[in-house]
């Protein structure tokens, strides 16, 4: 399939389902709105191209070219993006539901109202990502996940194991973690103010020199 046919069936409003769009060059890709289920984009080059408003279902984005891509009011339902370059996507109230992002690159993203339900982000590079209002929910998978420099406005985490991410210089004040495992992590001289840490393991974790006023703890295990 050529980026033109493909772009043809998105403006006509057809569904893209079963299709082996894999390896293909879709750079700058106008796709916005379209349905595709169960499709191979392993490898594909989508750099620049427009998803708003499309709906992904069980498609294979493994190894994909995603770098700046709009993701405006974008779902991605039980996905495969493990992998992926995502890295300065844009585009706020993305829905990033189930999906394996193990490995894939968000570096610089423009994550403002994102919501991540039980999604995988093991090994995932969230350096630098601008996260504003952003949602992670639910078991989430963070082993080795890299959030250096990243600015955590009023991100909002729900039962997920964090001991093994890592928070070098990581703005986390106005934060929400609850239920998280921060075993041993190491918060050294970082500002934490308004960070609410409820119901959180932090055991052995560093906190010297770090800012802590408004921080909230309540039912934390700080043994």
């Amino acid at each position: 399939m050529l980026k033109e046919e493909l772009e043809r069936r998105v403006h006509n409003g057809q569904a893209t389902e079963d299709f082996d769009i894999s390896g293909l060059d879709l750079q700058a890709a106008q796709l916005a709105g379209g349905v595709f289920e169960r499709c191979d984009f392993h490898g594909a080059d989508l750099s620049g191209a427009t998803l708003q408003e499309s709906v992904l279902t069980e498609c294979n984005l493994r190894g994909a070219k995603l770098r700046g891509i709009d993701l405006r009011h974008v779902t991605l339902n039980k996905c495969d993006l493990s992998g992926a370059d995502l890295s300065e996507a844009v585009g706020p109230v993305a829905k990033i539901l189930d999906c394996d992002l193990t490995e894939a690159d968000l570096s610089s993203a423009s994550a403002a109202v994102w919501l991540l339900h039980k999604c995988r982000l093991d090994k995932a590079n969230l350096c630098d990502v601008e996260f504003d209002r952003t949602s992670i929910l639910e078991s989430v998978s963070l082993v080795g996940c890299d959030l250096s420099r990243a600015n955590c406005k009023m991100l909002i985490v729900y039962e997920a194991d964090l001991s093994q991410a890592i928070f070098a210089d990581t703005k986390l004040d106005t934060s929400v973690l609850v239920r998280c495992s921060l075993a041993g992590q190491t918060f050294s001289g970082q500002d934490l103010t308004r960070t609410q840490m409820m119901e959180s393991d932090l055991s052995g974790c560093d906190l010297s020199g770090a800012t802590l006023n408004q921080i909230n703890v309540q039912a934390g295990d700080l043994r």
